[in-house]
């Protein structure tokens, strides 16, 4: 994928069965990765393949072979507001030092860096759990997901709202159990 002049990105993706049968995938970026003005977005897929399982144990499966090749404009505003913020939550063998949040009315996004011995795993330990909002009302964050650099320290941790979500509604999030506040 890459987004304007920017580099190409590997980005995944999770797909999703509906009740009717019909499949969609929801490929993560988020407003704050695009500037104001009017980007072109481009989006190279190869391949259809499903995991199973994990370390030692993971087969893929090859679904689809092939290359689709996507392009188009998007034109909009840079809206998504920008925290900084300081946390350190715990990650398997280390920890991981949250260092900004940006929130967007479509998700919500926590930049940090992993301190561990084996940063591969440790980011598969941490996760947005629930979004805060003000009033204190609690939203669970099922299928948030953390991007991870490989030869990279930065982390990013992200959950994509089912709904439009006015930003100003969020006060935090919690991170591995650990409550962070925006303001």
């Amino acid at each position: 994928m890459q987004v304007g002049n920017g580099e190409p990105q590997r980005k995944n993706f999770v797909l999703r069965q509906e009740e009717d049968g019909s499949i969609y995938g929801i490929i993560p970026f988020s407003l704050a990765e695009i500037e104001a003005g009017n980007v072109t977005i481009s989006l190279s897929l190869n391949n259809l393949d499903f995991a199973i399982g994990g370390g030692e144990e993971r087969k893929i499966i090859r679904l689809v072979e092939g290359e689709w090749n996507l392009s188009w404009n998007l034109e909009c505003e840079k809206i998504a507001k920008t925290y900084d913020i300081h946390a350190v939550v715990d990650a398997h063998d280390g920890t991981v030092t949250l260092n900004k949040a940006v929130v967007s009315p479509l998700s919500v996004s926590v930049v940090g860096t992993i301190e561990c011995d084996d940063p591969t795993y440790s980011q598969l330990s941490c996760y947005i759990y629930s979004i805060i909002l003000k009033g204190g009302t609690i939203v669970d964050c099922d299928g948030s997901f953390a991007q991870y650099k490989e030869g990279s320290e930065k982390i990013m941790l992200k959950f994509h709202f089912d709904k439009m979500m006015a930003m100003d509604d969020v006060a935090g999030v919690v991170v591995n159990h650990d409550s962070i506040y925006f303001q």
